[in-house]
C-alpha cells in the first residue's frame, strides 16, 4: 500500500481533495439538519482552537503543558481541515440554492478559498490571513443558521450574523494579541481591516443578490399545460412529447390554443419552521428598438412554509399569452434570486389533434 501511495503521490492531495467534496456531497442532508449543523458548530470552534495554537506556536508562546506541545505541532494540519471541511460544505449548500445567473460570482470565490486552502499553509502561516478566512467561514455559517433558527429571512438577519462574526473572531484576536501573537499593533489593525472589508464585501454582495439565498432552495420549477392539486400530490399535465424527445417532462415549448393558460410549478425547500414570500416574476422578451429587453409583465406572489424535504409547492398561471420568448424569475420578496425558467410559446398547428399526459409531484 505504500509503495503505491508512493507510486502516485504527485496526484494524491488533488484525488483527497475531490473525494472529500464528493463525499460532503454525498453525504450533508438538509442544510437545517440538527446533526450536520452540529459538526460545522463544532469545526469552527475546533479551527479557532487550532488557529489559537498555530499563532502561539509561531511566536514560541504556546504554554509548556504535555498536551499542549503534543498537539501543536499539528495545529497548522487542523487549520487545513476544518476550514477545508467548513468551505467544502458551503460550497454544496451555496451551490444547491444557487442561481448560477446571479451567484455564479460568489461560488468561484468559495471554490477558490477551498482550493487555496489546500496550499497557503504549506510554507508559512499569515495570522492575518487565516483570521480574516476564520470571519469569512463564521460570516457563512450564520447566514444560513440564523434563519432557521429564527424562522424567518431578512437583511437584518444577514447584517446581524456579520455582526455576530465580527464580535467572536474581533475578540479571539483582541484575546491573541494579549497572549502575544501578533508581531505588532500594525498586524493587529491589518487584522481588523480585513474583517472590515470582507463585512463590507459581503453586504455588498448581499444587496446585489451575488449570495445564494441560503437556506432556501428550488427544487424543481417548470411550466406545463395544468396543474392540479390531488390527495396524492400535484397532477402536472403536459403535452405528450414526439418520441425524438422522450425524456421532455414539462410544455417546453408550450403550444398554445385560444382559452390555454400557462401555469408554472415550483417547490421550493424551505428549513422547518421557516415562512417566507416568493414572487414569480412573469416576463416577456421585447425586442423593441432593435434591443432586447425583458418586461415584466406579472409578479405573482404567495407564501413558503417549511418543512418538507422536497420542497413546499406551488404554481402561478397565466391567461391570454402572447407567442414569444418568455421567462418566469423565482425571487424571495426581499428580491433574491431562487431561480428562472426560460420557456418559448408558439402558436400550436393542430390544437384539436394535440395529446396530453400527466406526471405526479409528490
Amino acid at each position: 500500500m505504500r509503495r503505491l501511495y508512493m507510486r502516485y503521490a504527485d496526484i494524491a492531495p488533488a484525488v483527497f481533495f475531490g473525494g472529500g467534496v464528493f463525499w460532503d456531497a454525498m453525504t450533508l442532508r438538509r442544510i437545517d439538519h440538527t446533526v450536520d449543523n452540529l459538526i460545522l458548530g463544532a469545526y469552527l470552534v475546533l479551527l479557532g482552537g487550532c488557529i489559537v495554537l498555530a499563532a502561539l506556536r509561531m511566536v514560541q508562546r504556546l504554554p509548556a503543558q504535555p498536551l499542549l506541545e503534543t498537539i501543536g505541532p499539528f495545529s497548522v494540519s487542523g487549520v487545513q481541515f476544518f476550514m477545508g471541511g467548513l468551505f467544502s460544505a458551503y460550497v454544496v449548500y451555496f451551490t444547491r440554492s444557487a442561481s448560477l445567473t446571479a451567484s455564479a460570482v460568489f461560488l468561484v470565490i468559495l471554490v477558490g478559498v477551498l482550493v487555496a486552502n489546500e496550499f497557503i499553509w504549506r510554507d508559512s502561516i499569515n495570522l492575518v490571513l487565516m483570521l480574516g478566512l476564520y470571519f469569512l467561514a463564521t460570516f457563512c455559517f450564520f447566514t444560513f443558521f440564523l434563519p432557521i433558527v429564527v424562522g424567518s429571512m431578512s437583511y437584518a438577519l444577514f447584517v446581524a450574523g456579520g455582526l455576530l462574526s465580527l464580535a467572536l473572531v474581533g475578540g479571539l484576536a483582541m484575546l491573541l494579541d494579549r497572549w502575544g501573537a501578533f508581531e505588532s499593533t500594525q498586524q493587529l489593525a491589518r487584522t481588523f481591516a480585513a474583517m472590515g472589508a470582507l463585512l463590507v464585501a459581503m453586504n455588498i454582495a448581499y444587496v446585489q443578490n451575488w449570495i445564494p439565498p441560503v437556506p432556501l432552495s428550488m427544487q424543481a420549477g417548470n411550466v406545463y399545460h395544468n396543474v392540479e392539486v390531488t390527495p396524492d400530490g400535484y397532477k402536472l399535465t403536459y403535452e405528450t412529447p414526439p418520441w425524438t424527445r422522450f425524456w421532455r417532462r414539462s410544455s417546453t415549448p408550450f403550444a398554445y390554443a385560444e382559452g390555454d393558460s400557462v401555469y408554472f410549478f415550483a417547490a421550493i425547500f424551505a428549513p422547518t419552521a421557516l415562512e417566507t414570500g416568493v414572487v414569480h416574476h412573469w416576463q416577456r422578451r421585447s425586442l423593441s428598438d432593435d434591443t432586447p429587453t425583458w418586461q415584466t409583465t406579472d409578479r405573482i406572489p404567495y407564501t413558503v412554509q417549511g418543512g418538507r424535504m422536497r420542497g413546499y409547492r406551488g404554481y402561478t398561471f397565466k391567461s391570454n399569452i402572447t407567442p414569444g420568448e418568455w421567462r418566469i424569475d423565482v425571487k424571495t420578496t426581499g428580491g433574491r434570486m431562487l431561480g428562472r425558467v426560460h420557456f418559448e410559446v408558439v402558436a400550436a398547428s393542430n390544437a384539436d389533434e394535440r395529446t396530453f399526459q400527466t406526471r405526479l409531484y409528490e
